[in-house]
């Protein structure tokens, strides 16, 4: 009767109208009978004190950026005037890097025999080069390098660079200067691994990788980089490997001994049976339920992957 829609009004039984009788005859319309009083008090809006934070300022240039000085004097004439002090003001510029060429020299002797009827060749011996016969000197195959695997720039967009400087070098000479420079640093790269397998103590996973394939055109196969971090030194190893199997942690890790901590890929359980390893599972992975019902994770090492 009060939240009905308006089209079905309310009719009273002294309207004449039969069909629509009184369902409460004893109630009384607009009648409200109070049965509990509430006081509320009135709300009293606190004062807050707003304190204006100092912004701590620019961070100070680094003392090891070459400063280019440039002095300003005023316009006027100050002579027999003494200066006060000097107003400091340092802007950061860049200047894009510059290829430029190394010319070895080599001035050509000939010097006769004491006997004057022979002669031999006089001349400076060229300093050692990471690639023997090629034109890219060492400072360029490491920039190659940095630009490459350390800032993922492809070898299309250094070249691209290279030419607004107007230095036109092929894709594929770089690429060949490239993996021939990897071999040189692959020493220092099983130094690493050497390094990373000593711990005692070892977090392993996976992650997928796309990778580029030239048997397959303008698409890409699925590789793997199996990572292996000592925490206690903060050393990350990657071993990239074309597949998933056990067999590819199971080469790297054949001489390892210590605590082998990773989630519950069944490659890693192959590690249960072997001497001198314990295996540890990860805290990210770790069961709801056995945590509710063992009280503990049961871990013997409380460290986690994170």
């Amino acid at each position: 009767m009060i939240f009905g829609s308006k089209s079905e009004k309310f009719t009273s039984s002294g309207s004449g109208n039969v069909e629509q009788p009184d369902l409460f005859p004893d109630a009384k319309l607009g009648q409200v009978d109070l049965v509990k009083t509430t006081l509320v008090r009135e709300y009293k809006k606190q004062q807050t004190k707003l304190t204006v934070k100092q912004h701590p300022g620019r961070n100070p240039l680094p003392d090891n950026l070459r400063r280019e000085i440039i002095e300003l004097l005023p316009l006027e004439d100050t002579t027999g005037l003494k200066p006060v002090g000097t107003e400091v003001t340092e802007r950061l510029e860049y200047q894009p890097g510059e290829l430029y060429v190394k010319r070895y020299e080599r001035p050509e002797y000939i010097k006769p025999t004491s006997d004057g009827l022979n002669a031999s060749r006089v001349i400076a011996s060229l300093p050692a080069m990471p690639l023997e016969k090629s034109i890219a000197g060492p400072s360029l195959l490491t920039h190659l390098l940095v630009s490459k695997f350390v800032d993922h720039l492809p070898v299309y967009r250094q070249l691209e660079i290279f030419k607004r400087q107007q230095v036109n070098i092929n894709h594929s000479t770089v690429s060949g200067w490239i993996k021939e420079a990897m071999t040189l640093v692959e020493p220092v790269y099983n130094l690493h691994c050497k390094e990373v397998l000593q711990s005692s103590y070892l977090n392993v996973d996976e992650t997928t990788i796309k990778v580029l394939d030239k048997d397959k055109k303008q698409t890409t196969h699925q590789g793997y980089y199996w990572v292996y971090y000592d925490t206690q030194r903060k050393l990350a190893l990657f071993d990239y490997q074309p597949g998933r199997g056990a067999l590819y942690p199971k080469a790297m890790l054949h001489q390892f001994k210590g605590y082998l901590q990773s989630d519950g890929y069944e490659a890693y359980e192959t590690f249960d049976k072997v001497a001198g390893v314990t295996t540890l599972c990860c805290w990210a992975h770790v069961s709801i339920p056995v945590m509710l019902t063992q009280g503990s994770c049961m871990l013997p090492h409380p460290v986690c992957i994170q």
